[in-house]
């Protein structure tokens, strides 16, 4: 198969990055980081590119994005202030998250695209499933505002491309960092082993010292909360299970409540009904080939979902499987048409 050119794959990156821009520019212009309305997250990872400690261990764990705004802050001063609209601190706040989320989703787009294409599916139908996720509104707001969830988009993607397409040595390489990104991604990185061409001795030993590095990261972070707030401060994730088991009865109960329903609906919309007849549609034609190991992404991100009862911004782990068989119907319904005139 001939490989795309580097002109190619510009033109690609210049027009998802053009299309992240104009679709997530509105929430980043308006995102107020002392009022971020249900995205109370952004408060502490600001506070956290601020080099300032935070008391909830949940949070610190997720250090990378803030840490990499905290490295390019002092070229915040550059950015040009918008007069009478915002204090120039919080301008730099929110514009170097935002500068930091947009490079991401755009890789994240670019990768996605190439995944696509490695399940099956052509150029025009790898691009209209990339531009699904790019106008998804929890993707919009994840790249226009304070949060970190870019970088979890990122790696499960990096994830479901390896498995695609066999690339043992990359994930080799990038499991301990892949590992650190968010809890949602620990269960993750073990995907792969279910694929016999993963059975390899330089991965499995990836896995090892991936769990290791955790633990010690994950234990040094613990360890400086509880010398600066207390024990109390600092919750382990075997807390956070417990407690999320105690209000598993309420969360279940609150799937079938109308703003349950609007929560893990709006996440996909209508792509919900359009992804169950592309499935249909694909167990008849086999146009495209999602190893079983994505397909665990369904029931992993619903079992999550309750779990965390966040109904919303957890069921998006599930893109690398409902989007592609969107598309197949969305397909499917043009050639028809296009028969008919």
């Amino acid at each position: 198969m001939k490989k795309d050119s580097l002109l190619f794959k510009s033109i690609i990156i210049i027009i998802f990055s053009g299309l992240i821009y104009s679709t997530s520019y509105q929430q980043y212009r308006h995102f107020k980081t002392y009022q971020p309305m249900g995205l109370g997250d952004s408060t502490i990872y600001i506070k956290m590119s601020r080099n300032e400690r935070t008391d909830s261990s949940l949070h610190a764990y997720r250090f990378i994005i803030p840490k990499i705004v905290s490295i390019i802050r002092p070229y915040g001063k550059f950015l040009p202030k918008r007069e009478h609209f915002e204090s120039k601190e919080i301008f730099e706040d929110k514009s170097l998250f935002y500068l930091v989320n947009f490079t991401i989703a755009t890789i994240t787009s670019f990768i996605f695209f190439y995944y696509l294409k490695a399940i099956g599916l052509n150029y025009i139908g790898s691009f209209i499933g990339t531009l699904l996720f790019i106008s998804n509104r929890v993707i919009i707001y994840s790249v226009g505002s304070a949060l970190v969830d870019s970088i979890q988009y990122l790696s499960l993607i990096l994830i479901c491309y390896s498995i695609v397409t066999n690339k043992v040595k990359l994930l080799t390489l990038l499991n301990p960092i892949l590992i650190l990104t968010k809890e949602t991604i620990i269960p993750l990185t073990l995907l792969p082993i279910l694929k016999k061409s993963f059975w390899k001795k330089s991965y499995l030993l990836s896995i090892l010292i991936s769990f290791i590095f955790l633990i010690f990261v994950r234990s040094y972070i613990s360890n400086d909360i509880i010398s600066n707030f207390g024990d109390s401060s600092n919750e382990s994730m075997l807390d956070n299970i417990f407690y999320s088991m105690l209000l598993l009865p309420e969360r279940i109960r609150g799937l079938f409540t109308i703003t349950g329903f609007h929560d893990y609906f709006s996440t996909f919309t209508i792509l919900f009904f359009t992804a169950i007849a592309g499935a249909r549609l694909n167990s008849i034609k086999k146009e495209i080939v999602l190893p079983k190991q994505i397909i665990l992404l369904l029931p992993y991100s619903i079992i999550l979902m309750i779990l965390s009862g966040n109904f919303g911004r957890i069921l998006i782990l599930s893109y690398p499987i409902v989007i592609p068989y969107s598309v197949i119907f969305i397909l499917n319904l043009f050639n028809q048409t296009n028969h008919k005139l």
